[in-house]
């Protein structure tokens, strides 16, 4: 029956868009919540790095005005490119993720094995 076929077909590709959908939303949010906590972990480094490094030094120098601002803009700067850094491994460690997937699987096929691992 054609309209059978057709509802199968509309209720298939629905749930296949809202399933994928999901989990790219999903692994977005995941991976930019791990960026993020790898940068901040990364600052709080190199924060405790620096007030040691100041803490070592002549307590004499005098801050001239607005330098507190182009820290803190170098700071931010700082923080937004290590984010990115590290989005790109993790993008990186995901599609190499894929093309092992990828691999594996024709490597398994070629030698009839795909159906015994995954039945």
């Amino acid at each position: 029956d054609a309209g059978l076929a057709a509802c199968y077909l509309l209720s298939f590709c629905a749930s296949s868009t809202l399933t994928m959908g999901t989990f790219a939303a999903a692994y977005g949010t995941f991976t930019t919540f791990l960026a993020e906590c790898c940068s901040k972990n990364s600052k709080r480094r190199k924060r405790r790095r620096r007030s040691n490094n100041n803490n070592t030094r002549n307590n004499t120098t005098i801050i001239g005005i607005g330098e507190d601002e182009d820290e803190d803009e170098d700071e931010v700067e700082k923080a937004t490119t290590s984010v990115a850094i590290v989005e790109f491994w993790i993008r990186c460690f995901s599609a190499s993720l894929s093309v092992l997937v990828g691999v594996v699987w024709l490597v398994l096929l070629s030698m009839g094995k795909l159906e015994d691992v995954f039945g």
